[in-house]
């Protein structure tokens, strides 16, 4: 599978206000509920004609199964999908993970959400903004990937592919661009509660605390909070060093990349992060994985 990146390549990449939320854990039903959708309106639906589709009625959320995740996707302004009260309804005894294209005014969102608690969040506006029980959790290899301000001297990515490399890298997500061409079950979006809360600036949602309010609740939260829903069984994120070595010990022992890759599920580039350090964590699942293969 191509993994992420090829999304912030396409040709059509730049117009396409696209929100793509992968959920782990959870069940269909799970996640049409958590986004407030309705019943299942048709059979399938093309993802490229899923705008039209919509034009005369509610705007569409679209499923289909990418790996191990169920990948929904919205093609609508605002999305639901990096909303902290849908994140933390869709993660319940599951993890979220959430990547949304800003074309207007670039500021591209990212979350990971698992066990009902939105973990680590950012908008990719100047200066970023990161929240979350554990804000810092991801932040130091976005930094390194060129967040908050572009691209760096040591990256050329831009801030949208700066996401979907973290998405790709630390969580193994992909999507099979062939995906677009496929039909996807479709339902729609009920009406609700404004997406955005009146006059909030970007990245803030209904249900979040005020910024300063969530900056001071992370920092008193993350202590006894983070070790938490680091600990919680297959969910969070765990060191990825020991990891990397039992890999680098599978690879001596003549294991192929691609044979680990295809046991944990996990793409070729997010094995080539992994061992080139640049994944200081990696989902305990996929870390769970890689650790019972066997040295032959």
């Amino acid at each position: 599978m191509p993994g992420l990146m090829w999304l912030g390549d396409a040709p059509y990449a730049g117009s396409w206000p696209f929100c793509l939320t992968f959920v782990r854990g959870a069940a269909g039903e799970q996640v049409l509920a958590a986004f407030g959708a309705g019943p299942v309106p048709d059979a399938g639906i093309m993802p490229r004609s899923a705008p039209a589709a919509a034009q005369s009625g509610l705007p569409l959320l679209l499923l289909r199964p990418a790996g191990d995740w169920l990948a929904a996707l919205e093609q609508h302004i605002p999305p639901r999908g990096v909303r902290p009260d849908v994140l933390r309804r869709v993660s319940v005894a599951a993890e979220a993970v959430s990547i949304y294209q800003d074309i207007g005014k670039q500021n591209h969102e990212f979350a990971h959400a698992a066990d009902g608690e939105v973990i680590s969040a950012v908008t990719t506006s100047v200066p970023a903004r990161w929240w979350g029980s554990d804000p810092d959790r991801l932040r130091p290899l976005a930094h390194e990937l060129g967040m908050p301000n572009g691209p760096s001297a040591d990256t050329d990515l831009t801030p949208l592919q700066a996401l979907l490399a973290l998405a790709e890298g630390v969580f193994g997500l992909s999507l099979d661009q062939a995906d677009l061409d496929r039909p996807w079950r479709a339902a729609r979006l009920q009406p609700g509660p404004a997406d955005r809360a009146p006059g909030a600036p970007p990245g803030e949602w209904p249900g979040e605390p005020p910024r300063a309010a969530a900056g001071a609740a992370a920092a008193g939260a993350a202590a006894a909070g983070a070790a938490a829903a680091g600990a919680a069984a297959g969910t969070g994120l765990v060191d990825a060093r020991p990891v990397a070595a039992h890999v680098q010990r599978l690879l001596a022992a003549g294991l192929t990349p691609a044979d680990i890759g295809a046991r944990a599920g996990m793409t070729p580039v997010g094995l080539d992060r992994l061992l080139r350090g640049v994944m200081p964590q990696v989902p305990a699942a996929t870390a769970q994985r890689l650790l019972a293969i066997e040295v032959p």
